[in-house]
């Protein structure tokens, strides 16, 4: 109710006092000394520190945007790491193409590749503002050398999957080549095959060495970042 009368800058007002009379509980609860003559009170510092938290976080999320805490040129120094990935299959299942759901294919896409345009599309102000770099973690399965190589393609399940990274491999590409002339940067990566949760643990790498190779990407220089390359630990490899 607050809110809706007088704004968000109201829960400051509230919370403020709040944190005045957690000073005053500190005080009054704390235990009585031994020798009535000597006079405990708690850590000023700290139950300051404790009070200016409590009224000023509420402030400072609600003015941020006042005080420049959300220009563009403060978020762009941020680097955007398109990481979110299903594989629309259910551990410990395999499916035929009889079987396979249009649902599945719909919300594999809308988590693997959507949602990496969607936050991408929303910080384009910010990227163009300061030159940013994004950074979209893809599979060398959605690659079309690995898939038209030797030997099978793969099971037919893992088509929302590949279908969903090889759309973000595409998208990779031509946002590179929109955004160059702001010098935003734009790069396709696979960290490798990680244990997951996804693959059920099975991968032959480590989540601390799979970041290492999108961490290497997301602060390699510019002028040293292969232009509209897929790029694995292991250097460029085909589309």
């Amino acid at each position: 109710m607050l809110v809706d009368l007088f704004g968000w800058r109201s829960v400051f007002y509230v919370n403020l006092p709040f944190g005045i009379l957690l000073i005053f509980a500190a005080v009054r609860l704390l235990p009585r000394p031994a020798d009535p003559d000597k006079k405990q009170i708690p850590d000023p510092l700290g139950t300051l520190l404790v009070a200016l938290a409590v009224g000023a976080t509420p402030l400072g999320v609600t003015e941020g945007g006042t005080w420049g805490w959300w220009d563009a040129r403060t978020l762009a120094c941020l680097v955007g790491v398109n990481n979110a990935g299903v594989s629309g299959v259910v551990r410990g299942e395999r499916r035929s193409l009889d079987e396979m759901s249009v649902e599945t294919l719909r919300s594999t896409l809308e988590t693997n590749f959507v949602g990496a345009f969607a936050l991408t599309h929303a910080l384009l102000p910010a990227l163009r503002t300061a030159g940013g770099r994004v950074v979209n973690v893809t599979s060398a399965l959605a690659t079309f050398a690995r898939t038209t190589g030797r030997g099978p393609a793969g099971p037919a399940d893992l088509i929302p999957y590949r279908a969903s990274k090889a759309a973000l491999n595409m998208t990779s590409v031509l946002l590179a080549d929109q955004l160059r002339e702001w010098g935003v940067t734009v790069c396709a990566v696979s960290p490798g095959y990680v244990a997951t949760d996804m693959n059920n643990f099975a991968g032959s790498k480590t989540v601390q060495e799979g970041a290492r190779t999108i961490v290497r990407f997301a602060t390699l220089a510019p002028e040293e970042l292969p232009d509209r390359a897929f790029v694995t630990e292991e250097g460029v490899v085909p589309w």
